[in-house]
């Protein structure tokens, strides 16, 4: 059977190959980029933690603003919408996509952008800020990127924004009652396990100024955190991603992929099931509201 690393490696030869086609049909219509970009994907895609079926979740930063650069690379993020949705990947419900105005922007744009998310800390704002952090450049020039994630780490330095930052990160599903039980019939995998999890390395990396995408490679250089707790996230993680390929079907839709139907589990994994909703559970609320005291205390950088 597939392992979650087979499986990741499967998705990036795809879509690898889907965004170079897109690429080289708006060379050949429209002609050589205007300037430098970056053209990135977030979310899963971004962390290299993806599943069975993937939706599309990317942006694009091009270097000099201007209305003829817009154009292009807005021509440029719908052939490779285009070409990804031809590949199997939907539309990203969200509209994290390149192919609109919001996720394609000059570096200004994104520099101005990420400097409002700040002022404004509405949960949309501080979304798009955590879901930007995710960049992983696929096509371009990847110091655009880089620049962007390292305004990002700057501004985390303000800790009123760090506390709102993990505010955002707070609200958890009920997936487990307070006698241990499984919260209805269906769980949603990726919000009562991964999610608690994942967003919690995130606001260490960008406390700690870690420009890595990927959860396992940010957990690994996270220095607050103890070599042990570490290595429990990290087999967290790693069962989490395993057990999902067991306990999902190739043949779902994007839409049900983690959703798990909990009657076609044995008694031992349902034992396991809530032992893991557990543990990410109580990684998650311990740190955010660690995170949370040290920003109202101001003992962050």
């Amino acid at each position: 059977m597939i392992n979650h690393l087979q499986l990741q490696k499967e998705h990036e030869v795809l879509q690898s190959h889907l965004v170079q086609e897109a690429y080289r049909k708006t060379v050949q219509t429209w002609g050589e980029p205007p300037c430098s970009f970056s053209f990135f994907f977030v979310g899963s895609t971004g962390r290299e933690e993806q599943h069975y079926r993937s939706d599309q979740d990317h942006g694009l930063i091009f270097e000099d603003p201007g209305e003829n650069n817009q154009n292009y690379f807005l021509c440029l993020g719908k052939e490779i919408n285009l070409a990804l949705s031809k590949g199997g990947y939907s539309n990203c419900e969200g509209n994290v996509m390149a192919s609109l105005e919001g996720w394609n922007r000059s570096f200004m744009d994104w520099s101005n952008l990420i400097n409002i998310c700040r002022e404004r800390k509405t949960f949309d704002d501080l979304r798009t800020f955590l879901m930007l952090f995710d960049a992983k450049l696929q096509l371009g020039d990847g110091k655009l990127i880089q620049a962007i994630k390292q305004k990002q780490i700057k501004l985390a330095k303000d800790t009123d924004f760090v506390w709102w930052l993990a505010e955002n990160t707070r609200k958890v599903p009920v997936s487990l009652n307070a006698f241990g039980k499984i919260v209805g019939e269906t769980v949603d995998l990726k919000e009562a396990v991964y999610y608690p999890i994942i967003h919690t390395i995130r606001l260490f990396a960008i406390m700690e100024g870690i420009l890595e995408s990927n959860s396992l490679e940010r957990l690994k250089k996270i220095h607050t955190l103890s070599q042990d707790e570490k290595n429990r996230m990290e087999l967290l993680l790693k069962t989490y991603f395993s057990l999902r390929l067991n306990w999902t079907s190739e043949k779902q839709d994007y839409k049900n992929i983690h959703q798990l139907d909990v009657s076609l589990l044995s008694e031992e994994d349902k034992k396991e099931l809530k032992r893991l909703i557990k543990e990410s559970h109580s990684f998650h609320n311990k740190w955010t509201r660690r995170i949370q005291k040290w920003a109202k205390n101001r003992e962050i950088g």
